[in-house]
């Protein structure tokens, strides 16, 4: 049989052995327990099924994820059906619920996002360091197409990663170079039904128009397939000079914020597009890199006579002498309730915890200190930090008084109030010198 050079072969619809799913997920997985997230559908189920093969024969615990979105009438009782199915397989199974007002905009993006806050929020309170998703052959072609028809750049082009880091939780897609029949033939093999969900076919959703489309031109599928593969090697490249780069001309504070040194921008175009795009998404706390195309003006500007401040991806980029710094915006920040005893996410940069001390009655918040906020407690601050950058750390309110803000080393009597990283590993699974 004809395999061509990304090994696969676009006419194979064979169902998916033990071996070959074994060393796609091999190089991939770290050391410890798994978490899949199942749909129920085919896809994520026939992953799931592999999965939980390989690691019993493994002796890694595994736990199967299904969110529970709350958009159809029927989803509750699909979320069940995936649980029973897992329940005859001896599969543990947890179903997340998405609560609160859904938005009537941007329902499948507002979706996508509370689903991986969902499932990575599951993860790090389990201690479960890897995520398996169930994304294909197929659905990297679609990503492909539909970042194409945006004017994505060359990362763009490259579509989803086999591993990427997301909120402190390492993301695995094993099968992206598996077409979606062969996990059909999968199931089928087993005996194992599946759901299908009907939104899969609305072409109100721009995914399910480009799959229609790839639907009548098979080759085109196995083209765009071919060229992630060819585009994700050269973004491999790019990003192991963007590590160098990182390593030797960016330093990050515990704040937040990053000092990035005026030499950096000597570097290749495409190196230092992709230094910028890993220091704006980290200082950010956004889950993606920004747009090529918002990108590249803030390249050329820094690679020229850049003076004053821009802003890109929620961040302010100002040049000085001799560096430059990049520091939350100050703007649009979140006010979060929290209350003793308490640990929550705040910007999705920060864990901020509450202790226990003070009787309760007073309504305490977490917000941006901000430029009020910092006239207030200026005089008690024992640390310094760019005044841009100071306005977007974290601080205790107590009924509108600040009362502690643990980066400047102001602390309040009887409070014990600490800010952490997102998560644990966040920085230090990152290539940067962190001071």
């Amino acid at each position: 049989m004809h395999t061509n050079r990304s090994g696969f072969d676009p006419n194979d619809t064979a169902a998916l052995e033990a071996g070959e799913f074994a060393g796609r997920l091999r190089p991939l997985a770290s050391p410890g327990p798994l978490a899949v997230a199942v749909s129920g559908g085919a896809d994520s189920l026939a992953l799931c099924l592999l999965t939980a093969d390989w690691a019993r024969v493994e002796g890694r615990p595994l736990t199967a994820l299904t969110v529970d979105h709350g958009l159809r009438p029927e989803s509750a009782s699909e979320a069940a059906q995936v649980g029973a199915w897992l329940a005859a397989r001896d599969i543990p199974h947890v179903i997340l619920k998405w609560a609160g007002a859904k938005p009537e905009r941007g329902i499948q993006a507002a979706a996508r996002d509370a689903r991986y806050a969902l499932l990575t929020g599951w993860c790090r309170r389990s201690g479960v360091r890897d995520l398996l998703l169930a994304h294909h052959r197929d659905d990297q072609a679609e990503t492909v197409l539909l970042r194409a028809t945006r004017g994505s750049g060359p990362d763009g082009r490259a579509g989803m990663a086999a591993a990427v880091l997301r909120d402190g939780v390492r993301l695995l897609r094993p099968l992206l170079r598996v077409p979606r029949d062969r996990l059909r033939a999968t199931l089928r093999a087993r005996g194992q039904e599946w759901i299908e969900d009907s939104s899969n076919d609305n072409p109100a959703y721009a995914r399910v128009r480009a799959r229609q489309a790839l639907a009548l031109t098979p080759a085109l599928t196995n083209r765009l397939a071919l060229q992630a593969d060819a585009e994700a090697a050269l973004r491999a490249e790019r990003e192991a000079l963007a590590e160098e780069i990182l390593l030797s001309h960016a330093e990050f504070a515990e704040a937040g914020y990053c000092w990035l040194s005026r030499t950096a921008p000597a570097a290749p175009d495409a190196a230092f597009a992709r230094t910028l795009a890993h220091v704006l998404r980290h200082v950010s706390g956004r889950a993606y890199f920004p747009s090529q195309r918002t990108l590249d003006p803030m390249v050329r500007w820094l690679r020229g006579d850049a003076a004053g401040a821009r802003t890109l991806h929620g961040c302010v980029v100002a040049a000085h002498p001799d560096r430059f710094l990049v520091c939350r915006e100050a703007r649009s920040l979140p006010t979060t309730p929290i209350t003793a005893g308490e640990s929550v996410p705040w910007d999705n940069r920060f864990r901020v915890t509450l202790g226990r001390g003070r009787p309760g009655g007073l309504g305490y918040s977490v917000a941006a200190l901000g430029p009020q906020g910092w006239a207030a407690v200026r005089g008690r601050a024992a640390r310094c930090m760019p005044y841009r950058a100071v306005q977007a750390v974290p601080a205790l309110y107590a009924d509108g008084e600040v009362l502690a803000v643990p980066h400047l080393g102001i602390e309040a009597p009887g409070v014990a109030f600490s800010v952490s990283p997102l998560s644990a590993e966040s920085l230090a699974l990152r290539p940067f010198a962190v001071v």
